[in-house]
């Protein structure tokens, strides 16, 4: 068995139930509040598989940001298709990432025209945008470690990251106490500390890197 098979049995992901509900988060620039957050969750249907479909984007000032969204299976919470707007000044970009049997291709489709890039997969490769809610799916109870593989959309490049999760433990966050489960992940020169519900559904309660304070803590979960 080679070096990469016993890797990829150790990056497992334990599939659990989501239910439509939008999760509200405050927005945090340096440990101050900027805003608001949304990760709005809805089941789908992608090319005839059953999917869930996040949706998330911001608020600024009043200003709400463009919609991004990406699709991951039910059954295996491995991602399908991921889709990223760049607003500009003048003109928006679309970026989209579709999760082919050995390959991630981006396509990015800009007012200057359209390019494709591609980038080998396996199972622990994953883009950026869809990275946190994958990383919700890991085994939390045997306090798995390892390194994965994140294609950024905006860069268009790819790079690996080391993640660790760690034990449960009670934080309070805007007056309640939630059991979570820590997990670190070190990103380029970031380190940023993630922390998901010990519960199902596993939601993100804070994300938040380490040296600036930026992030995003949740606020309250409006169900549909």
């Amino acid at each position: 068995m080679s070096i990469l098979s016993l890797f990829l049995i150790a990056f497992s992901l334990k599939s659990y139930a989501l239910t439509p509900e939008t999760r509200v988060y405050d927005l945090l620039l340096k440990g101050s509040l900027q805003g608001t957050y949304y990760i709005d969750v809805d089941t789908a249907t992608y090319e005839g598989e059953r999917a869930y479909r996040i949706t998330y984007w911001a608020v600024r000032k009043g200003n709400e940001g463009e919609k991004s969204h990406f699709f991951f299976s039910a059954k295996s919470f491995r991602p399908l298709y991921s889709r990223k707007v760049i607003t500009g000044i003048e003109s928006n970009s679309v970026i989209e990432a579709f999760y082919e049997e050995d390959s991630i291709k981006l396509k990015l489709k800009s007012p200057s025209g359209e390019k494709e890039l591609f980038f080998p997969r396996d199972d622990s490769t994953f883009d950026n945008s869809s990275l946190y809610m994958i990383l919700s799916a890991l085994d939390f109870r045997k306090k798995p470690s390892g390194t994965i593989r994140v294609v950024l959309l905006v860069q268009g490049s790819a790079l690996t990251a080391d993640y660790s999760a760690g034990e449960v433990r009670e934080v309070e966050v805007n007056g309640s106490k939630i059991r979570v489960y820590p997990v670190t992940l070190k990103l380029l020169d970031k380190e940023i500390e993630v922390l998901y519900e010990a519960a199902p559904p596993h939601r993100l309660v804070r994300y938040l890197e380490m040296d600036s304070g930026s992030g995003f803590i949740l606020r309250e979960v409006e169900k549909k």
